[in-house]
C-alpha cells in the first residue's frame, strides 16, 4: 500500500509492505505489531504517552524510508 501526503508543503511518500515489520526490528529493535497493538489501546483510552507518540514516529519513519 501507498500513500502520498504532503507535509510542510513537500509530498512524503508513505510505503507498507510486507518487509516493512522486518525493516522496523531492524532500524528499532523492537516488534513493529506489538507497538501498534498498544497505540491501538493507547487510542481506545484517548490519550497517548510520549513513548507511544515515540513508537508512532518510528513507525512513520520506517514507512517513509521504503
Amino acid at each position: 500500500m501507498e500513500k502520498t501526503i504532503t507535509i510542510d508543503g513537500r509530498e512524503i511518500k508513505f510505503k507498507a509492505t510486507a518487509n516493512t515489520p522486518r525493516l522496523y526490528r531492524l532500524k528499532f529493535r523492537r516488534d513493529m505489531m506489538r507497538d501498534m497493538a498498544e497505540l491501538a489501546k493507547q487510542h481506545k483510552r484517548g490519550r497517548f504517552d510520549i513513548p507511544d507518540l515515540t513508537m508512532f514516529e518510528n513507525i512513520a519513519y520506517t514507512m517513509a524510508l521504503q
